[in-house]
């Protein structure tokens, strides 16, 4: 997967997290850590950058160690003139013209019958790496994306038990269409390792204050971080803070959307059946699902009532019915609108912390981030008292 640079990197990160495709534990932990097998290409790309962008170069004092070569872009550590620690973030130059090759070769591998036996990935999944390192290659608007979650956690649920979350400040005078620079944020990526040796009481705090973070950017401020697999959130133990990072990947949901998405939040709290299909044939995407959806109705049907009928422990979450439901359509070919199938690919993103929350946790913070429309939606208010939400 290497072989492909920045698109293997992507897929491996998704199959890591999709146990229902790769069973073995030891081969996910290897595609979750394949972020440290790319190798750097040369410093001197980011004098490159600079110069090609008018960045002030004498505020440089040292460029240090790479922090980050994973997918689309550098990250090395930076120290400018002042003593003050940051990042510097660019594309790789050759990004604009592999990505397309391999994206191309990707979907001829996975359309071979014998690999299709093998591992089994839907046409769905390999859009949504396309899409995702697609967006990845716009610096400007991650910037703009990163700035506006930043300034929207500030003013939300951003501290739970001592513990603190946050974006790093960008520098708007080390900016350009190619390279930007913000604080270097301390700390040790939110992957399994560093689950394993964390408090209990400590990994349960984080993994509630980043879901709730998540879910106020979704319902309340409709631009969030698509991307929150653990390489993207550092965990200062130290400091006790959680920085969320590389924003090039984030999505945005339209009001329409967002409340019918809180219509399939309610009736999947209320584990009624027929509700759910009609919401979620109302979010479907071209003709071609809606006609595949009213084809294979049936089974449908009785694979959503059997989700909603599975009370064990994990499969009673709110946030694993929306996954087992999404992954299940799938497997059928039948996709959402563009706006919700990028959303609810966050779901399988962000299991592995919605794993470290029970149930009732998890429709907690549901509950809190869907309020505020709530309020303002008096017909969507009497849905959620019936549900029981």
């Amino acid at each position: 997967m290497i072989s492909f640079e920045t698109v293997g990197v992507k897929l491996g990160q998704i199959l890591s997290r999709k146990p229902e495709i790769i069973k073995d534990d030891k081969l996910r932990k290897i595609l979750e850590d394949l972020s440290d097998k790319v190798p750097p290409i040369d410093k001197r790309f980011i004098l490159s950058a600079l110069k090609r962008d008018n960045i002030d170069t004498s505020k440089i004092k040292t460029i240090g160690k790479l922090l980050g070569s994973a997918s689309l872009k550098q990250v090395y550590k930076v120290t400018l003139t002042d003593d003050s620690e940051f990042v510097i973030k660019f594309n790789r130059p050759m990004s604009y013209y592999e990505i397309p090759e391999n994206m191309e070769i990707l979907r001829k591998l996975f359309n071979e019958q014998e690999i299709k036996e093998k591992l089994p990935i839907s046409d769905q999944l390999v859009s949504a790496i396309d899409e995702s390192v697609s967006r990845e290659l716009e610096i400007k608007n991650e910037i703009v994306q990163q700035v506006k979650i930043s300034t929207f956690i500030k003013k939300h649920t951003n501290k739970m038990n001592k513990w603190s979350i946050d974006v790093p400040v960008v520098r708007d005078d080390l900016k350009g269409d190619h390279v930007y620079m913000d604080q270097w944020a301390k700390g040790e990526s939110f992957k399994t390792d560093l689950i394993k040796v964390l408090p209990p009481e400590d990994t349960k705090t984080i993994s509630k204050l980043i879901y709730t973070s998540l879910l106020e950017q979704i319902f309340t401020n409709g631009l969030y971080h698509a991307d929150l697999h653990g390489g993207n959130i550092l965990v200062d133990k130290e400091k006790k803070k959680v920085n969320l990072i590389d924003f090039g990947n984030c999505n945005t949901l339209s009001n329409e959307n967002r409340n019918k998405f809180i219509k399939l939040i309610l009736n999947l709290k209320s584990n009624n059946a027929s509700k759910t299909i009609s919401v979620l044939a109302s979010l479907l995407g071209k003709q071609e699902d809606r006609q595949k959806f009213n084809e294979e109705k049936a089974t449908i049907i009785e694979e959503v009532t059997k989700i909603l009928s599975d009370k064990s422990p994990a499969n009673e979450k709110i946030s694993e019915k929306i996954r087992l439901i999404k992954n299940y359509l799938d497997s059928k070919k039948i996709a959402f609108n563009s706006e919700m199938e990028l959303l609810l690919k966050i779901f399988d993103t962000t299991k592995y912390i919605s794993d470290n929350l029970n149930s009732t946790e998890i429709e907690n913070i549901f509950k809190k981030a869907i309020m505020p429309s709530l309020l303002k939606n008096p017909l969507l208010l009497f849905e959620a008292a019936l549900s029981g939400l």
